[in-house]
């Protein structure tokens, strides 16, 4: 049987991280991965740009494989960075077993003995010393016993979903005059381009959407959330956040997802014939790649030893034990308009605040429960309420959760601890080392 110092239970955004920080630190470790390529919602599920963390000290290296002087620190292009990833984990010595499902855990005394893993048809059981849930959907820790919630409240339903595409063959010059035409006057740079509408207020490209609807080119719900990029490195390419999809559908439940997905499809198929019509520069535009998996913003959360709240993300609060900093706003799609005016009043508590304080932490103790010994949990999972996973859900926030998480296993390693015996501030030395700032 293989055995291993670490082992990642997927290689998204945060556990391509994990691994990459475990192998430079010289442990043994293993990322076991459901696609063919790292990177997650990043690659597969084609979410750029990368939200920014508008904080001066933050750290946030460009891994896309592109040029920086054509592409801004949150923009990048999935397909460098799958084979970009793939390199950095490769040269730090990880192991990656692609194609691969996670089944099920075993424990021994209370802890994670090794996991069962499905590999081109036949079962594999892995033993490791050290465990990492990067799953996006927390299914070791669940499986292992964790406490989790879902949804909000009383009820399981999630954030609407996404199903991202990317279109071809756009003359984006042709394209940037005719948002100018409509009044656009910002964010229009060929190299990180953004347009946007929501029905719930006006936007440039308001009359153009209201006219494709009576036209029967798109149907009322198709347009309840457009959102587009150009993508650095790749000309004539328009990358789009959306359809999004149903928020009254449980995201655990494989058959209301394969539905949602089919959903998808069919309204990125009336975008086509939209776009088409209604845009300028995109009269010979194609659909040239749709996202591989459906876009979850919010699925399980555990409770671990410390639940990240609203009120922490309203007031900035501060912790000793910080592995990670994050600004965001609390970012819930599908509310109503008055949900959204009180979320945004919500957020003003800590407006007085210097702007260098305007930020709150992130504390080790959300990565795990007591209950679990050996298992840290990173990435949209980790434990924290509804409105606070909204915020902290960010791409740089989980890769700075998914390289706290490595040097925790490093730490507890040498020192022949647990991972719940170590702390937040032993990992700050590790990173600050690295760069970061605290």
């Amino acid at each position: 049987m293989r055995e291993y110092d670490v082992i990642i239970i997927g290689g998204g955004t945060s556990g391509a991280i994990s691994g990459i920080t475990c192998g430079r630190e010289g442990l043994k470790t293993l990322i076991i991965e459901k696609n063919s390529i790292l990177g997650g919602s990043q690659t597969a599920g084609m979410v750029t740009p990368m939200m920014p963390l508008l904080i001066n000290d933050e750290r946030l290296k460009n891994i896309s494989g592109l040029n920086n002087e054509i592409s801004k620190t949150n923009f990048f292009e999935p397909e460098s960075l799958k084979i970009k990833l793939e390199e950095m984990a490769v040269e730090s010595g990880v192991d990656i077993l692609y194609d691969t499902v996670f089944l099920e855990s075993k424990k021994i005394d209370g802890d994670l003995e090794s996991v069962i893993v499905y590999s081109r048809n036949k079962k594999i059981e892995i033993k490791g010393k050290y465990f990492i849930d990067a799953s996006g959907d927390a299914v070791l820790a669940v499986n292992a016993g964790i406490e989790y919630e879902q949804g909000r409240g009383n009820s399981k339903l999630s954030q609407p979903t996404s199903l991202r595409f990317e279109v071809g063959n756009v003359n984006i010059d042709k394209f940037i005059e005719f948002l100018k035409s409509l009044g656009q006057i910002e964010e229009l740079e060929k190299e990180g381009m953004h347009t946007a509408y929501t029905p719930d207020k006006e936007w440039p490209l308001t009359p153009i959407f209201e006219l494709g609807i009576v036209k029967g080119l798109l149907k009322i719900e198709d347009a309840k959330y457009f959102q587009g990029f150009t993508v650095p490195g790749k000309s004539g390419a328009f990358y789009l956040n959306c359809p999004e999809l149903d928020k009254t559908i449980n995201v655990m439940d494989g058959f209301e997802v394969s539905k949602q997905i089919i959903k998808g499809h069919q309204t990125i198929k009336r975008y086509m014939e939209f776009f088409r019509e209604m845009f300028p520069g995109f009269e010979n535009a194609y659909i040239s790649q749709i996202s591989n998996f459906i876009g979850i913003r919010e699925s399980i959360r555990i409770k671990g030893d410390y639940i990240l709240s609203k009120n922490d993300i309203v007031t900035y609060k501060k912790q000793k034990d910080s592995i990670a900093r994050c600004n965001w706003y609390m970012d819930i799609h599908g509310l109503s308009k008055e949900e959204q005016e009180q979320l945004e009043e919500e957020q003003k508590i800590g407006k007085t605040l210097p702007e260098n304080e305007k930020y709150y932490d992130i504390p080790y103790r959300t990565l795990y429960s007591k209950n679990i010994k050996n298992l840290l949990v990173v990435g949209r999972c980790i434990s924290v309420d509804f409105e606070a996973q909204s915020s902290m859900r960010i791409q740089p926030v989980c890769r700075a959760l998914g390289e706290a998480a490595g040097y925790a296993c490093k730490i507890a390693l040498d020192k022949n601890k647990t991972l719940i015996d170590i702390t937040g501030e032993e990992i700050q030395i590790k990173m600050i080392k690295n760069g970061a700032n605290f």
